[in-house]
């Protein structure tokens, strides 16, 4: 009986140790998903969405003319269930991957056909460096202008709006418009 009991306390410690690393791992970037309606079309970003944690974001943590999985874990996902106009450029229904190239001017916004990946694969790659091996599967690549947002943003957030999507995280709103 002493041994079934040591054994249940050491499998009751080890499963709340697991069960803690987790929630903790959850929390600095929670999934997201939201959902809306942008130009007649059905669309979904989902994501996991970082802090800022007193960290400076852009040109800091997420470096000017690098590539940006757009969220945090594994690639932000943007689908839309109709063909859609981005940037003045066709975009059919499906599912892609979503990356950004922020920097002190326009941003490059990519879709690529990859989604089913790991942020990390691309993060922090040059467009040549990223270019070698994911131009193939990129979809479309439109310019988009950053704006400062009306207020700071502690966590990355996506909104959509008959007019398309935006992208917020600390002081950056990045406006994407969709036909």
């Amino acid at each position: 009986m002493k041994k079934l009991k040591t054994s249940v306390r050491w499998a009751s410690l080890f499963t709340l140790t697991i069960l803690f690393s987790m929630c903790s791992l959850a929390q600095k970037s929670p999934y997201k998903s939201v959902e809306g309606k942008a130009a007649d079309a059905s669309i979904e970003i989902t994501y996991n969405s970082p802090s800022m944690r007193g960290r400076e974001i852009f040109g800091g943590l997420v470096a000017y003319d690098k590539v940006w999985r757009a969220g945090a874990n594994m690639a932000t996902t943007f689908t839309t269930d109709k063909d859609i106009t981005v940037g003045g450029e066709k975009l059919s229904a499906g599912t892609y991957a979503l990356f950004f190239v922020p920097s002190k001017g326009d941003w490059t916004v990519i879709f690529n056909s990859n989604h089913g990946r790991s942020g990390s694969s691309v993060e922090g790659l040059t467009l040549a460096e990223y270019d070698k091996e994911n131009k193939s599967t990129d979809v479309l690549r439109v310019k988009a202008s950053p704006k400062k947002a009306s207020q700071s943003k502690e966590q990355l957030t996506y909104t959509i709006t008959n007019d398309g999507f935006t992208m917020e995280w600390a002081n950056v709103a990045l406006p994407v418009a969709i036909d």
